[in-house]
């Protein structure tokens, strides 16, 4: 019967400090957690938007809007949009590397002696 009660005894000083173990690594938790929040907040903090900069923007994004919905309705407008598009990604990357399709443009023409 004394062994039964000390083991008995044994086992709850165990779960007793099972309990106070978790229940101090949960506190922890909270404590480190509560930085990374405050942090964010000074970063967006320091950002300041101009009215004048939304005003200007809303009516170049408003002319943008009416030239995409133009071009989305005929094929023609699509294929000049697409033009566009990509003179200006030449003109910005002049030594980026050509597409497949003017890569094997290229070698079709250099293999049937076109050029």
């Amino acid at each position: 019967m004394q062994s039964f009660l000390m083991s008995l005894i044994g086992a709850v000083r165990k779960s007793i400090f099972t309990f106070a173990l978790l229940t101090f690594i949960s506190l922890s938790g909270i404590f480190i957690a509560t930085e990374q929040p405050a942090l964010a907040l000074q970063s967006t903090a320091s950002q300041v938007v101009s009215p004048s900069a939304t005003s200007s923007t809303a009516a170049n994004r408003e002319a943008e809007y009416e030239k995409e919905a133009k071009a989305a309705t005929s094929p023609e407008a699509q294929e000049e949009a697409y033009e566009e598009d990509l003179e200006q990604y030449k003109e910005a990357n002049p030594d980026a590397k050509t597409g497949l399709v003017e890569g094997a443009k290229e070698l079709v023409e250099k293999v049937t002696g076109d050029q």
